[in-house]
C-alpha cells in the first residue's frame, strides 16, 4: 500500500464499477480509469499479495493457497504480458485500507460469519477489491480484496450440483485479481471479467480471450519494467506501526490520507464488485 506525508502526489481509493471506462473499439474489456478520465495500471512488473492468516471458511488453508495460486497463475499463463504476482508470508493485519503512516499489504482477505461484512458495504456483492491509485497519473499503489462470506457460501468443487447455492471460491478470486490490475468489468458474457456470476459456476476460473486481450494491452511483454517491489513504505503484515521504508528523496512520496481524515488534497472513493445473477 502506498503511502507516505511527504511530496505532492495525491492517492485515491477507486470505484471500478461507478467509474467510466476505455476500451478497444472491438473489444468488450474495458480498463478502469480514474474520475478524470486517466487509465488505471500498474508502473511495475509485479505486485506482492499477502493472504490473511485465518482464510476462508471454505477450505483449510493449505488447500486455500494452492487455490489463490492457480487464480493468480491464470492471469500469469498468457505469453503476451509480463506482469507476475509474488506470494509473501501470511498477513496478521486484516483492515482493508492505505496507511499513510507505514508500510502495506496487498492484502486477501475473507469476512466470514454472521455480521463480518463491514458496515457500509452492500450485501449484494460477492467480494469488493479496493484500488488505491494516484490521481494525477493513475498508477496503483495498493490493492486489497475482500470476500463476503456473511451473505454468500464459498465451495471449492470441481463440480457442483445443478441446485447449489455455493459461489465457486477459485472463480471468485480469479475475477477480483483483474481488478487489481486496472481491468474493469467486461461486457463478453464468457469473459472472467464479466460482473455477474451464477452458484456453482467454475468458467472464470480460466480466462477468456478477451481478458487476454485486456491483460496483454495494459502489460505487453515488449513494455516491461523488470521493476519488482515491495508495496510502497515497504512490506507490513502485522498492521503495527512500523515507519516508512522510503527514502526522504524519493520524488514518488505522496501526500494522502483516508475516508474520514484530512486528506491533501482528496481521496475518492473507488471499489469493485463481483455480483450475483440478478433476479
Amino acid at each position: 500500500m502506498p503511502q507516505g506525508a511527504k511530496g505532492n502526489r495525491a492517492v485515491a481509493i477507486a470505484s471500478l464499477a461507478a467509474l467510466l471506462a476505455v476500451a478497444l473499439p472491438t473489444a468488450a474489456w474495458k480498463q478502469s480509469v480514474t474520475q478524470s478520465g486517466l487509465p488505471v495500471a500498474w508502473e511495475s512488473s509485479c505486485y506482492q499479495y499477502s493472504i490473511h492468516e485465518k482464510g476462508s471458511a471454505a477450505v483449510p488453508f493449505d488447500a486455500l493457497e494452492t487455490l489463490v495460486e492457480k487464480s493468480y497463475e491464470a492471469w500469469t499463463h498468457p505469453a503476451c504480458s509480463y506482469f507476475r504476482f509474488v506470494e509473501t508470508a501470511p498477513a496478521q493485519v486484516d483492515r482493508a485500507e492505505f496507511n499513510e503512516e507505514g508500510g502495506n499489504a496487498n492484502l486477501l482477505v475473507w469476512r466470514d460469519g454472521q455480521g463480518a461484512w463491514p458496515d457500509g458495504y452492500s450485501h449484494a456483492i460477492v467480494a469488493l477489491t479496493s484500488v488505491h491509485y494516484e490521481t494525477t497519473t493513475g498508477v496503483i499503489y495498493d490493492v486489497d480484496i475482500e470476500f463476503n462470506g456473511d451473505d454468500f457460501e464459498f465451495g471449492a468443487l470441481d463440480d457442483y450440483p445443478d441446485d447449489t447455492r455455493l459461489v465457486d471460491l477459485r472463480s471468485t478470486v480469479t475475477h477480483e485479481i483483474g481488478h487489481t490490475i486496472g481491468l474493469d468489468h467486461s461486457d463478453d458474457p464468457d469473459a472472467t471479467m464479466f460482473g455477474y456470476a451464477d452458484p456453482g459456476s467454475i468458467t472464470k476460473r480460466d480466462l477468456a480471450e478477451d481478458d487476454v486481450e485486456g491483460l496483454c494491452t495494459l502489460y505487453p511483454t515488449d513494455d516491461d519494467p523488470d521493476v519488482c517491489e515491495e508495496p510502497y513504505c515497504g512490506l507490513n503484515l502485522s498492521g503495527e506501526d512500523n515507519g516508512c521504508k522510503v527514502d526522504e528523496s524519493d520524488p514518488q512520496d505522496c501526500g494522502c490520507a483516508l475516508p474520514g481524515r484530512d486528506a491533501r488534497p482528496a481521496l475518492l472513493p473507488l471499489l469493485a464488485s463481483l455480483l450475483p445473477p440478478s433476479g
